[in-house]
């Protein structure tokens, strides 16, 4: 899946169903770190490898994270 293309509502960790609105809402909201994604939206626990159904969502989150970080310090400036 290409992240980029997906719509707000689109799935991006299917093991516990969170959206790509979630993703980012939890960056929006200070998470600069996997871990912190972890936190706020319980995305990013699983891998393929302990669960077949994940999609190891784990790069996706790590390109939003490093995508919508750099645009909220961007319209800081």
């Amino acid at each position: 899946m290409n992240w980029k293309d997906a719509s707000v509502g689109r799935v991006i960790c299917s093991c516990r169903n969170v959206t790509k609105k979630e993703i980012i809402a939890a960056i929006q909201s200070g998470a600069r770190s996997l871990d912190d994604i972890r936190k706020h939206t319980g995305a990013c626990l699983d891998t393929h490898e302990n669960n077949p159904r994940c999609m190891d969502c784990r790069l996706d989150a790590a390109e939003m994270l490093a995508y919508y970080s750099a645009l909220a310090d961007a319209l800081k400036r």
